[in-house]
This record gives C-alpha cells, structure tokens and sequence, in this order.
C-alpha cells in the first residue's frame, strides 16, 4: 500500500510538472513573438517531450511491436534533427553500442539525443541511464525474444515515427560512423530521395536481379509525402508475413516495381557512385518514390573486397563474431574509440 501509494505521488507529480511546462513554452512563446503571433505547437510538443521525459522517468509506456503508435511517440527523444536514430540494444552488446555513440558523436553532428534506443533487458537499462542516455523500456525486459521480433518492432516504429513526421536513421551498433554522413542524405543533391540506404545482397534473388540491395543496417527514411506512406504500409504488410524488416524492405520495392536507373551504380562492392530508382505513381495522387543506395566504396559492407580508407564514412563490416566478440576485430581495424576498461563488457 505504501509503496503503491508513493509511486501514484511520483507519477502525479511528474505529470503536474508536465503540464507546467506546456503552459510555461506556451506563454513564452507568445510573449517572444508579440502578443498576436501563433507560437510552433509541433516545437512546443516535440521540446516539451524531451523534457517531461527526463523529467518523468520510468512513467512512460513500455513499447513492444503491438504497442499504439501514440506509447511509441511518447519516447520521442529530445533531439530530431537531422534525423531520430532508431537503434535496439541487450547487455551483450551494451558495449559494442558504447562505441557507435562515441564515434557518432565524434564525427558528425548528431547526438545521444538523437537516439531511440530500445532496451530489451535490465541490464542495458542499468548501464545507459548510468551514462546519461535515455532507453526506451521494452515490453518485457529480460525475456527471450527472437530476431524476427526485434526486426518487427523497428518496421512498426519506423512507420508511426514517420506518421509523426520524424525522419529516422536505422543504424546498426556495428555500423561504425568514421565521417559524418548526413550530406549523403540531407544535401541538395539527395532531398529528394525518399530512401537512402547501404548496400547489401539479401534478400539474395533481389541483389542477382538488381545487382545490390537495401542494406537495413544504415538506412534513412525521409519523413512526409503519400509515397512513403504508401511504400512503408506495403513493408508492415510484408514484415508481418516474413519477420525480416531487410527482405520486408526490398520485397516492397520489387513488389510495387521500382525501376533502377540504368545510368546509375547498381554493382555491390564495386560501386563508387549513388544507384537510384523510382516507383511511379505509387500513391493514389500519383506521387513517386525515390530510392537511393550509397556507393560502397563510401559505406561498407563487405570490409574485405574494399577496405576501409579515407573514403570510408561508415564501416559495416561483415563479421561471424557476435556481441562483445566483435571488440577484437573492431580494435584491429582502429573501429574501436573505447578505453581499455571497456573493451571486454561488464560483469
């Protein structure tokens, strides 16, 4: 009963100051902008999330890939821009992630405010509120939960994140960011493009009839428009059928008949310059969707046949090693921007 009643406080509290804070942004907003203006109610909601879930923590909705979008949104995190990077993390690869947010944060502009990074066990929870990042609580921390599970769950919050207007970057903890990639799919030259992705082979029918596909382990989904709306419905579809967000992905685009430019680099490992295509009239008011994959020599899957140079903006390097496995090879290959003390995890 005590207990009980002393977390009704706290979430009572928390919500009191919530909803202080909305009103405090609303005023302000106003009073900065003259008494006749119309304050940002999509900064003041997104800003005041940031805040109410620092300030509120551990009263936010656990999320799994059944959950409404509206408990998915609720952990907006504070920082959207460029892009929300959607990430998923367990205790055996709490340092592998470590080390991603470390060379993110060296190397481009984003930050650990940046992230919606889901943690599937107590563990992780524990280790990243230490270090000040935020974890999105799964459903059911500590229970057994199949790949297929996770590769659902980012395809269902992908799909309310951009419903909501966030643009989002998947990228995989071993996807390491040696430069900042955020020109290759935020400049003049890609606006336009709707999906910007590495490179990969699988599903393998797809890469043997296009040449190379969409590699899920960094990939960026461009918020707005019909087209996507219409694209990721498609993908929903698929991923509940296969389990797999990488062959849901590329089975859509093969499904809706997307149509590779034959001027542009389709090759896998030997490409150097962007490949496109398009899918026409893919929505009902007949907007198009564009698809770009980055050129490998740049964002690299397969670290053998091109090695890592001073083109090289993101590592991806394919790896049997799993977990805190990947570390050795990582350090070998200077991927690794960790102190010693960190290297081998934590007991």
């Amino acid at each position: 009963m005590g207990m009980g009643w002393a977390t009704s406080v706290r979430v009572l509290r928390g919500w009191i100051l919530t909803w202080c804070l909305v009103v405090c942004l609303k005023t302000s907003s106003t009073h900065a902008a003259g008494p006749n203006a119309e304050p940002d109610e999509a900064d003041i909601v997104v800003h005041t999330m940031g805040l109410a879930n620092d300030t509120v923590a551990g009263t936010l909705p656990p999320i799994t890939k059944d959950s409404s979008c509206s408990d998915m949104l609720a952990w907006l995190p504070p920082r959207s821009s460029p892009a929300v990077v959607f990430q998923v993390v367990s205790k055996p690869y709490a340092s592998l992630e470590e080390n991603f947010i470390s060379n993110m944060e060296l190397y481009s502009t984003f930050s650990r405010e940046n992230l919606y990074l889901v943690c599937l066990d107590e563990e992780s929870v524990a280790i990243f509120d230490g270090l000040g990042i935020r974890c999105v609580r799964y459903g059911c921390l500590g229970c057994r939960m199949s790949r297929h599970d996770i590769w659902m769950l980012r395809v269902e919050a992908t799909i309310c994140l951009l419903n909501a207007g966030q643009d989002v970057l998947m990228s995989d903890a071993d996807a390491i960011w040696l430069r900042d990639p955020t020109n290759d799919f935020a400049s003049d030259v890609d606006i336009d493009s709707d999906v910007v992705a590495s490179r990969a082979v699988m599903p393998l029918p797809l890469a043997r009839k296009w040449g190379a596909t969409v590699c899920m382990g960094f990939a960026f989904f461009r918020a707005g428009g019909s087209a996507m709306q219409a694209f990721m419905t498609v993908v929903g579809e698929i991923v509940n059928e296969l389990g797999d967000d990488q062959k849901a992905v590329n089975e859509a685009l093969d499904k809706l008949g997307v149509v590779w430019d034959p001027t542009s680099d389709m090759h896998f490992t030997n490409s150097t310059r962007p490949g496109t295509g398009v899918i026409e009239n893919i929505s009902a008011n007949g907007d198009s969707l564009k698809v770009t994959l980055l050129p490998h020599n740049k964002y690299t899957r397969s670290c053998r046949r091109t090695p890592i140079s001073n083109d090289t903006i993101v590592a991806h390097c394919v790896s049997s090693d799993k977990g805190e496995g990947m570390a050795t090879w990582m350090k070998e290959a200077h991927l690794w921007n960790l102190p010693d003390d960190n290297d081998s995890g934590r007991d």
